[in-house]
């Protein structure tokens, strides 16, 4: 055998950088294509979140009373303020403001033990 037919690759060996290359760029166009949805979604909830109604009060609220009102809706049972906290992941005594402003404002009702909403 002389050198040049040494130093030639082979059939299998170009065909399996080939097939390495095409793998690489397949995973590349993956990873754009990952990176662009999630930019979507993040570009979709910024919108959702500045949505304004036509008196300009925002459509969907998203201050922490409005995510009390919501977790207590998702819940299937009546909730202490103990329970509210872990759903919302945040300390009893915050909780416990909160339900006390959810009151105020009459979105819910306190049981007479203040401890269930």
């Amino acid at each position: 055998m002389d050198r040049d037919t040494l130093s030639r690759p082979g059939p299998n060996e170009a065909s399996s950088r080939r097939s390495k290359e095409a793998r690489r760029l397949a995973a590349a166009a993956s990873d754009r294509a990952q990176t662009d949805f999630l930019e979507e979604i993040v570009s979709t909830a910024a919108r959702i979140g500045a949505a304004k109604s036509r008196a300009g009060a925002p459509i969907v609220r998203t201050d922490a009373v409005w995510r009390l009102i919501c977790a207590l809706e998702r819940s299937h049972y009546c909730n202490a303020i103990s329970d509210a906290a872990r759903l919302l992941r945040i300390t009893r005594q915050s909780a416990h403001e909160l339900a006390r402003q959810a009151e105020r404002l009459r979105l819910v009702e306190l049981a007479p033990n203040s401890r269930t909403v």
